[in-house]
């Protein structure tokens, strides 16, 4: 199996709900050629075309469609939960344990 690389499944994300590279690649901070190419390079591994590219506009293919609908809620999933966890960085927690002797 191939490893995958799960930075290509946001930058396809991104760029589905962006409607653009530009802005995409400006959301994720990386160059407009290197997100292309990520994409085209994902594409490449699933043997599948995602996006419908003109000089004008960009749009989803029937399984781009598929894809975005299947994992873009879980990425969301996932920054909803890492930001609940940051929270918890700065809130005490755990347990505490004293010892002592018999006479306090």
């Amino acid at each position: 199996m191939m490893k995958r690389n799960l930075n290509d499944l946001l930058g396809f994300v991104t760029v589905a709900r962006e409607g653009s590279f530009t802005r995409a690649a400006a959301t994720l901070g990386v160059t407009q050629s290197a997100l292309s190419q990520a994409i085209r390079g994902l594409e490449e591994r699933l043997q599948i075309r995602l996006l419908t590219r003109t000089t004008r506009s960009i749009s989803l293919t029937a399984a781009g469609e598929r894809l975005i609908h299947t994992i873009g809620n879980r990425f969301d999933e996932i920054e909803t939960e890492l930001d609940a966890l940051t929270a918890l960085r700065d809130k005490p927690g755990g347990t505490v344990r004293i010892t002592c002797g018999e006479h306090i």
